[in-house]
């Protein structure tokens, strides 16, 4: 009698896994506003897009179970063991002489000592991290991933408004606002079923 028995395949089959896995809306729209960040088509569109961009993480932390004082505890914690992207001491090369900005934190810069003017390279650098943060934040399958991952996201976005200069009270105002408003259609389109 012949074995009949089917080969495994290469995949293991995870019950529930797709209850782990990002939805293709947060996938998605969370990519494309960082992309939209990254390289607005106008610097008015700008603040609207980091409004945007910090609503669906709210709406993703909502989605997952995350707390904020979760991410803020693991942000700290970060913080203190390997310092943040947005520790950068203005300070005088050693050698050279000349003021500059000492970038710290997953090799952002590779430590490299970058002169005052070169806050654009800056720039550059805390953009395609931030693609990168939201890449792997959206592609994490643990709830401890996604915990750090957001806390990286949320570093590197708070990062971004400092160097741009954009205060991010203005951003979590119109993040609220916009909130509020769409708490009020969800509610008005229950009332009137």
């Amino acid at each position: 009698m012949e074995n009949t028995k089917s080969n495994p395949s290469s995949k293991e089959f995870i019950p529930m896994a797709h209850k782990l896995e990002t939805p293709v809306r947060f996938r998605t729209s969370l990519r494309d506003l960082a992309d939209k960040i990254v390289n607005p088509e106008e610097e008015k569109n700008l603040q609207d897009n980091l409004v945007h961009f910090k609503q669906t993480l709210f709406d993703f932390m909502e989605r997952f179970n995350i707390s904020k004082y979760q991410v803020k505890t693991f942000r700290d914690d970060k913080k203190q063991t390997k310092g943040g992207f947005s520790k950068k001491a203005v300070q005088k090369h050693a050698f050279k002489g000349e003021q500059g900005l000492r970038l710290v934190r997953d090799n952002l810069s590779n430590g490299a000592f970058l002169k005052s003017e070169e806050v654009d390279l800056y720039s550059a650098l805390l953009n395609r991290k931030l693609v990168e943060e939201t890449k792997e934040l959206t592609e994490a399958m643990s709830d401890r991933e996604r915990v750090e991952e957001m806390s990286d996201v949320m570093e590197v976005f708070d990062t971004m408004l400092k160097v741009k200069k954009i205060d991010g009270r203005i951003i979590e105002q119109k993040r609220q606002l916009f909130d509020d408003k769409r708490t009020r259609r969800r509610l008005s389109r229950r009332k009137v079923i």
